[in-house]
């Protein structure tokens, strides 16, 4: 399925025809709530709509409502399980976002079927260059699946990019996470970035004052430092965009210093990006083979199916099954599950 997106239902059908149940099918009734129940002698046989559902937009921030997300403060999550998606939204990145927001009901409810739990919160932050843009970093709270829908559409994308050096400004979201977000109660942690270019190789003082309103803390300065504390308590993978915007060989080669050539994740088309994103996790835990009997049936009908799983497979090729550096063998309580329980009949 490649086509009507949304947290809406749209598998009205006759008594004899049945739709197939596929996994975004299953994704969007999970967040409904259940339909009222009616007398029986008011039930009519119900009819295919021949129309799809709408595409799913990333609004623009104006039509939100919500503030700027800023950059300052220290956010926990509850989680037994947490993903954090880290996008570049310069301008050579701009259409990229829009195509997380377009499937966002797909990628939570398949996330949490590959890490076999409900209880799962996803932190999305969005970063520029902060040696010129005006909005360097975003950071948005964890959230729960409809309720990320807002908070993604806050960001103010498109943002220049300096073009001074052909970097964005990754080491400050490194520090922001080192720093400033608490993960400790997840056993599992996957973060993603999600970008076409390499970072700088240490923070630079007078960017971390003007964006978090601080000094920096601690003697941590070097950019690999930072990535080293955090691939002890978590997965940190890059999906490296492929925008022609600039030459891959230095990029590639600055993140697979930083995190390892096996977390790193090349992909050339922005229609694919959730696609790869949950094609990580399930070959991390284990079960590529069920993402791609699950791809497949979503690309039913399209004549580029074939070429589209391909293109996920090889941009999973190299992705391997470490895990963080200290690895944790339970988490806290959690909080709140998001899908409805399964009921005993």
């Amino acid at each position: 399925m490649s086509g009507g997106f949304g947290w809406h239902r749209n598998d009205t059908v006759k008594e004899s025809i049945r739709l197939p149940d596929d996994p975004f099918r299953r994704a969007v009734r999970a967040y409904e709530p259940p339909a009222a129940s009616k007398p029986a002698a008011s039930v009519r046989a119900r009819v295919i709509d021949p129309t799809p559902p709408p595409t799913r937009k990333l609004p623009s921030a104006a039509a939100v409502g919500m503030p700027v997300p800023g950059a300052g403060g220290s956010m926990r999550s509850t989680a037994s399980n947490v993903m954090i998606v880290v996008m570049d939204v310069t301008g050579s990145m701009h259409a990229w976002p829009g195509e997380i927001f377009k499937r966002l009901p797909l990628l939570y409810h398949e996330a949490c079927a590959y890490l076999d739990s409900d209880d799962l919160e996803i932190l999305f932050i969005a970063h520029a260059d902060a040696a010129g843009d005006e909005y360097p970093l975003q950071v948005a709270r964890f959230g729960r699946g409809p309720e990320l829908d807002p908070m993604l559409g806050a960001f103010r994308i498109g943002g220049g990019g300096t073009e001074r050096d052909g970097c964005e400004s990754h080491e400050l979201v490194l520090y922001k996470l080192v720093r400033d977000v608490d993960t400790s109660s997840a056993v599992n942690v996957h973060a993603f970035f999600i970008t076409d270019e390499a970072g700088r190789d240490a923070l630079n003082e007078t960017q971390v004052r003007a964006v978090f309103g601080r000094p920096v803390e601690g003697e941590t300065r070097a950019t690999k430092d930072l990535a080293r504390q955090l691939l002890r308590r978590m997965n940190l993978w890059a999906v490296l965009c492929e925008t022609g915007s600039y030459s891959p060989g230095p990029i590639l080669a600055w993140w697979e210093s930083l995190i390892g050539n096996d977390r790193i994740v090349p992909l050339n088309d922005h229609r694919r990006v959730v696609d790869v994103l949950l094609a990580t996790l399930a070959k991390h835990t284990g079960q590529i083979d069920r993402f791609t009997t699950n791809m497949r049936s979503r690309q039913a009908g399209s004549r580029y199916a074939g070429q589209n799983v391909k293109t996920v497979m090889d941009s999973v090729a190299a992705v391997g099954t470490r895990g963080p550096l200290a690895p944790k063998a339970i988490a806290g309580l959690g909080t709140r599950p998001l899908l409805p329980a399964k009921k005993n009949d």
